[in-house]
């Protein structure tokens, strides 16, 4: 009787063996395929290489830090940016303006002091660093772009990273709300 047992427990544990063997060789196959996809993909659109390697956003306990690794060379020049807003809260005109090789931005004032400031550059080789301690932070969907935004106060902020043209849009107003802001951002030629 032990003898039978002790066959039976050995074909028992084969049969383990043999079936643990099949279920790592599985998953050893479908980890491969996984890793040859991703590395297919990353190769074969630059579009993903830029969003997922070049966009780095790092949030601080008083700060939220966007940065962006050099993809591009340095073609670009204030010259191809502008900023033309299709719409402005009712008062807004023109306050000041100002270029430089790498962003150009233009603040504009209503009588009573509240002012959008609007900033549009390049992303490679420089970091962007907001004031979010004690913000609300959130996100949207602008011109098919995630945008992040922060309130704080009277003050809001939103950022819309758009990496796949080397350019950042950024956008801080004083006493304005952030359903103008983002009113303001859908309606700039992005």
């Amino acid at each position: 009787e032990k003898t039978i047992r002790k066959a039976f427990a050995a074909k028992k544990r084969e049969s383990m063996k043999h079936f643990t063997f099949k279920v790592a060789q599985r998953i050893a196959i479908a980890v491969f395929a996984a890793a040859v996809l991703a590395a297919g993909t990353f190769a074969a659109f630059p579009e993903v290489r830029a969003n997922l390697y070049n966009l780095i956003i790092r949030e601080y306990e008083d700060h939220t830090e966007f940065d962006y690794t050099e993809q591009f060379s340095d073609e670009y020049s204030s010259a191809d940016f502008t900023i033309e807003p299709g719409w402005l809260p009712d008062g807004f005109t023109l306050s000041d303006e100002g270029e430089t090789y790498t962003l150009i931005c233009k603040t504009y004032k209503e009588k009573d002091g509240k002012d959008i400031s609007i900033t549009k550059s390049i992303m490679s080789g420089g970091s962007l660093a907001i004031d979010s301690e004690n913000a609300k932070k959130s996100t949207a969907d602008i011109q098919g772009h995630e945008a992040t935004m922060f309130e704080k106060g009277s003050w809001t902020s939103l950022v819309i990273p758009m990496p796949e043209i080397d350019e950042i849009v950024y956008l801080e107003s004083n006493g304005v709300s952030m359903d103008e802001v983002i009113k303001v951002a859908e309606n700039l030629p992005l």
